[in-house]
């Protein structure tokens, strides 16, 4: 797994907005076809929960579960993926309802 530097930072972000909104389709684009191909790849470039990339960019089977306290058991339903990696940056932004733009952020430096 790749050292998550600011050039991956954004794609957390991206997975967390999501992942917590399944209505709504999230495009992470970049010029880099080497930072896509790591996202899209099943080795992330970043150690955050990877669980939340992974369901929002891969979906979800319907499933049954059982949790502690309940006696009956839960239905999951099927999650439909909504996170896209991608290099087609001018389609991308074409489409796009809202944009957001990540940049590296100046590190702080001692004086």
């Amino acid at each position: 797994m790749a050292d998550a530097d600011d050039s991956y930072l954004g794609g957390p972000k991206a997975a967390v907005i999501a992942y917590h909104n399944p209505e709504i389709q999230v495009t992470v684009v970049d010029l880099n076809a080497e930072r896509i191909s790591a996202w899209n790849s099943s080795h992330l470039p970043v150690h955050e929960d990877l669980k939340v990339v992974r369901v929002a960019r891969d979906g979800t089977l319907e499933a049954t579960t059982s949790l502690p306290g309940l006696t009956d058991p839960v239905q999951l339903r099927a999650r439909q993926p909504n996170l896209v990696f991608s290099i087609e940056v001018v389609e991308a932004i074409s489409e796009a309802d809202i944009v957001f733009i990540c940049v590296n952020a100046p590190t702080k430096t001692a004086w």
